[in-house]
């Protein structure tokens, strides 16, 4: 339901902290299906500032039933893609139903390897935000490039587990997702081409080698 009053003040504890934001917004309530990228470009929000202002610790993790603050929203939108459920449709053609399938991608084609190294976890092969993407185990301090021209619209290390992390926007709903990096070389806000080195390679805190996970997000 969308918040009437001309100003609110909302307020988050987190950590034995307290965030405040003064400001109108609307609380969204997540659907099934829905991503926190989705969302946030439904409502032409801040990735950033809406992760920090609802103390989210990772956006790849998002329950069905939770109410997200989206700050300067004056109404409630519907951010979930109008598809079939990957489950549903599996069991229909007589599959397994229960093994996620790799997500048809529109311009996937055009996308740039990001980084020169051995693929040792694929799509869906374990839980959580690694089974969203691909592992690419790379010696430390490796190049990573952009996969395709956009805008930066996340680089931090806020997302506990993941080490810093990089989110692109490109289009058309369209994202990449890096994470895992020893160093960030771009800055929210700033515009890179395909190619561009935007990191370097880093330890993941889960498996303590060297790796980026690397991932594509529609919607």
């Amino acid at each position: 339901m969308a918040l009437r009053a001309p100003s609110i003040l909302f307020l988050l504890i987190l950590s034995g902290c307290t965030i405040a934001y003064i400001g109108r917004g609307v609380f969204h309530e997540v659907e099934e299906g829905e991503t926190l990228w989705g969302i946030c470009r439904v409502y032409g929000a801040d990735f950033r500032e809406v992760v920090e202002i609802n103390g989210i610790r990772d956006p790849s993790k998002l329950r069905a039933g939770r109410r997200i603050f989206i700050p300067r929203a004056t109404r409630v939108k519907r951010a979930v893609a109008a598809r079939t459920d990957a489950g549903t449709e599996n069991r229909r053609r007589g599959g397994d139903g229960g093994k996620p399938r790799r997500p048809k991608v529109e311009g996937a084609k055009k996308l740039l390897w990001p980084v020169r190294g051995t693929v040792v976890a694929s799509f869906g092969s374990s839980p959580g935000m690694e089974g969203k993407g691909i592992e690419i185990r790379a010696p430390r301090g490796s190049p990573v490039a952009a996969a395709m021209d956009g805008l930066v619209v996340y680089s931090d290390d806020a997302m506990s587990g993941y080490g810093n992390i990089i989110i692109i926007k490109h289009g058309g709903g369209l994202y990449t997702v890096y994470a895992y990096n020893e160093t960030n070389l771009v800055e929210t806000g700033e515009r890179v081409r395909r190619g561009e080195v935007i990191a370097r390679v880093g330890r993941s805190a889960k498996t303590g080698d060297h790796r980026l996970h690397f991932e594509v997000r529609q919607g």
